[in-house]
C-alpha cells in the first residue's frame, strides 16, 4: 500500500520538507498536484525551482488550460496539476470570471475520475480541495438529489459544506489507502489567509516572502472548522488501516 502523510500549515508554508531539484535527479518519475487554485500555485512556484536544472516542456493542457502537464527531458521526470475543485464528481456552471449561472451539482458518491484514472501514474501526489466547498451547492448520492448548501428557494435539506467536506474525505482517502499503487500521497490540510490588509477582491495584498510565525496570524472560524474535518477524517482513516498493519502518518 502506498504512504499517505498528512502535512498540516499553520502559517505561510513548510520551508524546507523537500529539496525539489533533487526530485527530478532520483527516481521520483512523475508528480502531481490535485485540486484547485492552491495547487495551481504549487505548480507554478515548483515549475520555476525546477527550471534551475532542467527546462519543463509542456506536454498537455484541457481547454481551459486548467489542467497541465510538462515534461522534463533531461531527467525524464514529469509534472502535473489536475484541476479538479472538489475532487469528486462535478457539474459546474461558471465561466472564467467565476460568474455563475446556476447551482453547482455535486456527487458527493462518486470521485472525479479526472485523477483517478491518472493515479496509477504518480509517485508523488499532493491532494488538496476546500474552498469550493464553500460554495452554493446541491448535494447528489445514488443518483438521487439529496439537499444542498446555501440553496435558497429550492425547497431542499441544508445539509452544510461541512457534510459534503467529510463525504468528499472519506471517499478519497478510501481510494488512497485501498489502492494497489505504491506512491507517496500527501493530503494538504487548511492554511490561513495569505492575502493582507484586505481579501483578494478588496484591495488585499499577498507581498510576504517567508512563512507566518507562530501566532502572527489567525484562522477564520470556518477555516478552523475545514481544518478539524480534514484532521478527524484522517485520524479515522488511519485507524481503520492500522488494522491491517498500515501507518498513516
Amino acid at each position: 500500500m502506498e504512504d499517505l502523510i498528512l502535512v498540516t500549515f499553520t502559517g505561510g508554508g513548510i520551508q524546507g520538507i523537500v529539496n525539489y531539484p533533487s526530485l527530478i535527479q532520483r527516481n521520483f518519475k512523475s508528480w502531481a498536484f490535485v485540486g484547485d487554485l492552491i495547487s495551481r500555485n504549487h505548480v507554478q512556484s515548483l515549475l520555476c525551482i525546477l527550471s534551475q536544472v532542467d527546462q519543463a516542456v509542456e506536454v498537455y493542457h484541457d481547454e481551459e488550460y486548467r489542467s497541465k502537464r510538462w515534461h522534463f527531458p533531461s531527467h525524464n521526470f514529469t509534472l502535473s496539476v489536475v484541476w479538479t475543485p472538489f475532487l469528486l464528481r462535478a457539474d459546474i456552471f461558471e465561466d472564467i470570471n467565476g460568474v455563475s449561472s446556476s447551482e453547482i451539482q455535486l456527487h458527493l458518491d462518486k470521485l472525479d475520475t479526472k485523477w483517478t484514472e491518472q493515479y496509477n501514474n504518480f509517485d508523488y501526489m499532493v491532494i488538496a480541495g476546500r474552498k469550493w466547498f464553500l460554495k452554493t451547492a446541491i448535494y447528489h448520492e445514488n443518483d438521487r438529489i439529496q439537499g444542498c448548501h446555501n440553496s435558497h428557494g429550492k425547497n431542499l435539506t441544508e445539509l452544510g459544506f461541512k457534510y459534503a467536506y467529510s463525504k468528499a474525505l472519506q471517499l478519497v482517502l478510501n481510494f488512497v489507502t485501498s489502492s494497489d499503487h505504491n506512491a507517496f500521497v500527501f493530503l494538504r490540510t487548511t492554511t490561513p489567509d495569505h492575502f493582507e490588509n484586505g481579501e483578494w477582491s478588496s484591495g488585499g495584498t499577498c507581498n510576504r516572502t517567508v512563512p507566518f510565525k507562530e501566532g502572527e496570524v489567525g484562522m477564520r472560524d470556518v477555516d478552523t472548522a475545514m481544518r478539524d474535518i480534514e484532521l478527524e477524517e484522517f485520524e479515522k482513516a488511519a485507524a481503520t488501516v492500522a488494522k491491517n498493519g498500515a501507518v498513516l502518518k
